[in-house]
């Protein structure tokens, strides 16, 4: 071998070497960001139901699924039709199982509002079609995702987000609980976004950041630009897709109203994309200054957050049953917070082990498991 061919190999050997590194940081980044999400998921649902403290639940909530849907299609590379039904396949049995069996079945009888027997018909085919905000509509988004995503592809990234932005934007005007149509669209600039970082490898050319993210203090300012994006953002009163502020307003749909003038409806859309916009800020802040990127026994939890997302809602009862015990020996409602905290690290911890993976995968993921 002469001397040209072996520093030839010895670049490419480094070259691999750097993608291989490259490819390893992001996924572990990305598994921990999932886990964190997953237990502000639970907290959610769980806060939902118990209101312990809305200022909380504001901080929390819809940032968490608005970081999924990045993450979801970050990790979205392979933009192939058959691609695209082999990931579709599996969502869509996920969805018949919580609609069918989860939800109407488990559900109220972890909640004791029923016994253990077949769903009613009724209830089943509201859930299936009618889903709106229920736990199973980023299912459906993912669906919608996927499809508008395939049909954009052929597209510019700033002509593709754009649009998305626009899409989501507008479908914010009414609400429309088909098929979760509503919930989906409010999200797709998100899963856009992440998409089109996931194709540059966005996220891999800030890996020269470990080191920094390891001082406490970079993540302080980290967290410190977080809330005040919020809070400033809060402070003009353009706070587009916050839940409870107005009692039941569907999150999906922005809040306050004008009127139906050209320039009410083209504020409308401006407050839309900024929004989106804005929560688009906040979770790459999230991903670059504050989420751990050390692997370990998070990154490995982080790879099945699909088994806690689908099974959680039906031991909630039996989580919040929990909390009620040990809140009535606390008597600062701030120690109940931080119980409620332990509680849904453990929840998740639990659902996202090994063991339930392997019971569970044959259902939730067949074709998967039948590869295996």
């Amino acid at each position: 071998m002469d001397p040209e061919q072996g520093e030839a190999l010895e670049l490419l050997g480094r070259r691999l070497e750097e993608a291989n590194h490259s490819a390893v940081f992001t996924s572990v980044l990305m598994d921990n960001a999932k886990f964190i999400m997953m237990v502000l998921v639970v907290l959610t649902h769980s806060m939902a139901a118990t209101y312990p403290s809305l200022a909380l639940l504001r901080a929390i909530h819809p940032f968490q699924t608005r970081t999924f849907a990045f993450i979801s299609g970050a990790v979205n590379r392979k933009h192939t039709r058959e691609a695209l039904f082999q990931a579709s396949r599996d969502t869509v049995v996920q969805i018949l199982w919580f609609s069918t069996f989860l939800e109407p079945v488990c559900y109220k009888f972890m909640s004791g509002t029923s016994p253990f027997r077949p769903p009613n018909l009724k209830e089943v085919f509201s859930l299936l079609f009618f889903s709106g905000a229920h736990i199973h509509w980023y299912l459906y988004g993912l669906l919608w995702w996927r499809l508008a995503s395939h049909m954009l592809l052929h597209l510019r990234p700033i002509e593709r987000l754009s649009i998305s932005l626009m899409i989501s934007a507008a479908a914010t005007w009414t609400y429309v609980d088909f098929l979760s149509t509503s919930e989906a669209l409010a999200c797709l600039p998100l899963y856009t976004a992440g998409q089109i970082c996931g194709d540059a490898q966005f996220l891999e050319r800030y890996k020269g950041w470990e080191t920094s993210t390891r001082d406490w203090l970079g993540r302080l300012a980290g967290l410190l630009l977080f809330f005040g994006l919020d809070f400033m953002w809060r402070q003009l009163g353009w706070t587009q897709h916050y839940p409870f502020s107005m009692g039941c307003i569907p999150w999906a749909v922005q809040e306050g109203s004008y009127s139906y003038v050209h320039v009410g409806m083209l504020l409308w859309l401006l407050r839309g994309v900024a929004g989106s916009l804005l929560m688009l800020s906040k979770v790459l802040i999230f991903l670059l200054l504050c989420c751990p990127r050390q692997s370990g026994m998070m990154t490995r939890l982080g790879r099945n957050t699909l088994f806690p997302y689908l099974l959680h809602h039906p031991l909630l009862p039996l989580k919040n049953a929990c909390l009620v015990l040990l809140g009535r020996s606390f008597g600062s409602s701030h120690l109940r917070e931080a119980a409620d905290v332990v509680l849904s690290v453990a929840l998740v911890a639990v659902l996202a082990s090994p063991q339930v993976q392997v019971v569970f995968t044959p259902c939730f993921q067949p074709w998967r498991a039948s590869r295996a």
